[in-house]
């Protein structure tokens, strides 16, 4: 992510320049405003602006050039100072969201919370901003960042109003924020929005009576939940309707794996979740993981490839083999042939676009596979898939850690730990293990994992190798098995 100019790494550096923007705010940024149903009056209050275009040079030391073609937002602390400004682009440009700062643990609205004992947690700055402007307290982490642990204390005796995207990742969501928040606060209660609102935002720009209906809705909230602030089973009866119409049509939203016996007893393909994908030593996981990540970028999906032990150079290669069925080891040798190479190449190109392959050192930590995502969604404005091969030799950042953990105790860590950024980020993480380190007397790839996939070889030819996808534990679906095969030529599988 290019870094702040100097010039605005400080706070009164900062003030200025929201001051800047909010003077330079254009017809376009204020006709994507009145879309967002955004008044004149909260415009000035929060300093929303724009950066000016500069055609050929920069004509003003303010200028910073990150923020051209969006709408700007000062982020504040509590005591009022401005500690980010974000960017939400006003048409097609990604990332749709920019942080200036990359201040992680701001909070839109964090300078009204010392003034009330209640707020309303959104899922946005414009989601926040229309319940402001109806004298509702709202809060939002923006929109380039997710919620972390370093946000809890901004709740703390506080009565919080959790109302997120209206869809199942709101609601999973929602339940991950409450658990970080609950020690804190005095109260939490889930906010349901109507079916077919999308979000607050949404709820206040389409309809002429949004602040009735958002104040039954907190009222509802209120009745509906149980002193532990999770809310009756009632609140969730419309999500959970959604879903059930979604795979009685077989439309559920899942990513496809490219196989599709293999999605049929995904439920669709892959959800938000930790996917493990375990055989015994050389089952043919990498080749696997590197083909779903392949069929990800190919549905323009973001991936990350994180790979322990394996080069990006033999990563590439065997995905140009199972591109156009060369041989992988002629590909890897560079005995293929040079024309076909460069035609998959090409191809390959397309989906590149939304892949990144890193190669991790045994001295790469969870900290800095986190960095790497923080960084990626940055520059997409989403979260992407996230692939770890293997997850064994992650370690803990803490030394001492690294050294005392047995096997089964590290290899249960790290499983808690990506699947806490599938939770964290609402993505898909997919790891690749081996399945002859369990201990049978308790198998945290079953007991951490909501999908667990073992590889199991049967018979082989010349030419193939048979065998099927054994599906142990499905959270999204039932358990089940189908038939598979993987090319010895290309290393790639079909069902």
């Amino acid at each position: 992510m290019a870094s702040v100019p100097e010039a605005f790494s400080y706070r009164e550096q900062l003030e200025e320049l929201a001051r800047f923007f909010a003077a330079h705010l254009d017809e376009n940024s204020l006709t994507y405003l009145r879309m967002r149903g955004i008044q004149e009056e909260a415009i000035k209050q929060f300093e929303i602006g724009a950066e000016p275009s500069v055609i050929g040079f920069v004509s003003s030391r303010l200028s910073t050039g990150m923020m051209a073609g969006r709408v700007t937002v000062p982020i504040r602390n509590q005591d009022g100072k401005v500690v980010d400004i974000i960017g939400r682009a006003v048409d097609d440009r990604l990332p749709k969201y920019k942080s200036l700062t990359n201040y992680n643990s701001s909070l839109f609205g964090a300078q009204f919370l010392k003034d009330t004992d209640t707020v309303v947690l959104t899922s946005g700055i414009f989601d926040a901003l229309s319940l402001i402007e109806n004298n509702i307290p709202a809060v939002a982490v923006p929109d380039c960042f997710a919620f972390t642990e370093n946000h809890a204390p901004y709740f703390a005796n506080k009565q919080v109003f959790i109302c997120l995207s209206n869809d199942e990742s709101g609601r999973r969501e929602t339940v991950r924020v409450a658990q970080l928040i609950k020690p804190l606060s005095t109260h939490i209660f889930a906010v349901g929005l109507p079916p077919g609102v999308k979000d607050v935002n949404d709820l206040f720009v389409h309809n002429e009576n949004a602040l009735l209906i958002f104040q039954t809705l907190l009222q509802q909230s209120v009745q509906s939940s149980l002193s532990s602030g999770q809310p009756a089973d009632a609140h969730y009866f419309d999500a959970f309707l959604e879903e059930f119409g979604k795979r009685k049509r077989h439309t559920t939203s899942g990513f496809s794996t490219g196989l599709e016996a293999l999605d049929q007893l995904l439920n669709g393909g892959l959800h938000a979740g930790l996917y493990v994908v375990s055989s015994r030593l050389e089952g043919g996981k990498t080749a696997l993981l590197r083909q779903m990540s392949d069929e990800l970028a190919r549905q323009e999906v973001p991936v990350i490839y994180f790979s322990y032990g394996t080069s990006a150079y033999h990563l590439w290669s065997m995905s140009i083999a199972q591109t156009l069925d060369l041989s992988m080891h002629e590909v890897l040798t560079g005995q293929a042939d040079e024309a076909k190479v460069k035609e998959a190449s090409e191809s390959y190109k397309k989906l590149a676009n939304n892949l990144w392959t890193v190669e991790l050192t045994p001295e790469s930590t969870i900290s800095d596979m986190v960095g790497m995502i923080q960084q990626t969604m940055q520059k997409i404005d989403k979260a992407p898939c996230v692939i770890l091969d293997p997850i064994e030799r992650l370690y803990p950042d803490d030394t001492d850690a690294k050294i005392s953990l047995k096997r089964i105790q590290r290899l249960e860590w790290a499983l808690y730990q990506m699947h806490h950024i599938a939770r964290q980020l609402g993505t898909v993480v997919l790891t690749a293990a081996y399945d002859n380190q369990i201990d049978e007397a308790f198998d945290p790839m079953v007991a951490v994992a909501d999908v667990h996939i073992f590889l199991t070889w049967e018979e082989e030819t010349e030419t193939v190798r048979n065998g099927r996808f054994v599906v142990r534990k499905n959270l999204f679906g039932e358990e089940g098995s189908c038939e598979m095969r993987i090319s010895k030529r290309s290393l790639r599988y079909s069902t």
